[in-house]
């Protein structure tokens, strides 16, 4: 828009509201020929100021309001404590997954975190740790060096998951314990049977039976014997299968330990969870933030800063999508940044008692942006249902009629 055209708008919005006053001067009780000399000088005053008298009052409904994102803002948190570093900007556009920022942890050098990292990715992953007595030599270092670290660093959150890797570890010493001595339990009986039947093979041997009759013998009872050790096997290997699945899911704990660990050496990323625009910072760079603490708010992809008002049931139809609003807006008072412009958009009932919606755009202006809009800011706003002249205005206030 133009300069001239600005200032133009401007006047105009200034005369209405003159208008106006002096229109409510007139309605205050008083002579009637009172009101009449001061209708007479108003006009003149106008007549001299804008070149007409029969300047517009505007019919307004009143709504209170608040600013809001058609749909909806996701909230983007902190995933841990630490200092907080920018990298996207306000009002960028972000795709899902984009990085936003990262924090860096507070006192801790990456360094210091290899030899835990080390560790852990070896329980996780090395071949050759295949069973519970080495894995336990590999977890003595570690509770080691995790000690050690923690004296540094008591209150770091890498205590978590080390301990809880811990837990887990003596979870599965007991486990693999249990295992062991329910093997020996089912297998116990099926040995000592097997044992008997040897004994009787080698006591029949040594018989003086003949030849015939105890080959016959001696082959039953060797397929007994066979069939009991076919049972320890399958006992056994169900154990060991057993034991293995416990093994493998505590490496799959140690490998996600690992992980967690990992943050610490890194710092933790702050991704984009949508695709849209990085409507606002919370916090400043560099500032010190806690675990889950917002730090920034996303607007998804074509969603706009709107606002909705609440009017009632009796001006509800009054008010028509494409009317004028103006709004005096809480964080921008209006004695120092004026009132801004919107168009009325949709209006919906809310509630049973006739409460009704009405949603409106907002036009940012020079000083304000758009993304300075806070979402969930209030706001007092005037809906323009209609407009009269001023000598409409005043034949009505003054003789109670409208001309």
């Amino acid at each position: 828009m133009k300069a001239d055209e600005k200032i133009e708008r401007n006047e105009d919005h200034a005369n209405s509201w003159r208008a106006w006053e002096v229109v409510t001067f007139i309605n205050q009780p008083s002579p009637w020929p009172l009101r009449v000399i001061v209708l007479v000088v108003a006009l003149s005053a106008l007549a001299l100021s804008v070149g007409s008298p029969f300047v517009n009052i505007h019919r307004k409904v009143k709504a209170p309001g608040s600013i809001v994102s058609e749909l909806g803002v996701r909230q983007i948190q902190s995933v841990r404590a630490g200092t907080f570093r920018r990298v996207a900007k306000e009002n960028e556009s972000v795709k899902e997954g984009d990085l936003l920022g990262y924090i860096e942890i507070r006192g801790i050098n990456a360094d210091e975190v290899q030899p835990l990292l080390g560790l852990l990715d070896s329980i996780a992953s090395d071949k050759n740790l295949v069973g519970l007595q080495t894995i336990g030599i590999k977890i003595k270092e570690l509770r080691s060096v995790a000690d050690k670290f923690m004296g540094l660093h008591a209150e770091a959150e890498i205590g978590y998951p080390l301990t809880e890797l811990f837990s887990q570890y003596d979870a599965l010493v007991n486990s693999m314990n249990g295992l062991a001595r329910a093997e020996r339990q089912e297998t116990s009986p099926l040995r000592a049977s097997a044992t008997k039947l040897g004994a009787k093979i080698s006591s029949l041997r040594k018989g003086k039976r003949k030849q015939k009759d105890l080959e016959f013998f001696i082959e039953t009872i060797e397929e007994d014997r066979r069939k009991l050790t076919s049972s320890i096997a399958n006992v056994e290997n169900t154990y060991r299968l057993r034991s293995a699945e416990a093994i493998q899911a505590f490496r799959n704990i140690a490998k996600r330990t690992s992980v967690q660990v990992g943050v610490f050496a890194k710092g933790a990323d702050i991704r984009a969870p949508i695709a849209g625009r990085l409507y606002r910072w919370r916090v400043p760079d560099k500032a010190q933030v806690q675990s889950e603490m917002v730090v920034a708010d996303v607007l998804p992809s074509d969603s706009r800063v709107i606002t909705k008002l609440l009017v009632k049931a009796t001006d509800q139809p009054k008010i028509a999508p494409g009317q004028s609003t103006y709004m005096k807006l809480e964080a921008f008072p209006h004695q120092q940044y004026g009132l801004f412009k919107g168009t009325v958009i949709d209006v919906k009932q809310v509630s049973e008692e006739g409460a009704f919606n009405v949603t409106t755009s907002i036009d940012s202006s020079d000083r304000v942006p758009a993304s300075s809009f806070p979402i969930g800011s209030t706001l007092e706003a005037d809906i323009v249902v209609g407009s009269d002249s001023l000598f409409d205005v005043a034949v009505e206030k003054i003789m109670g009629m409208r001309p």
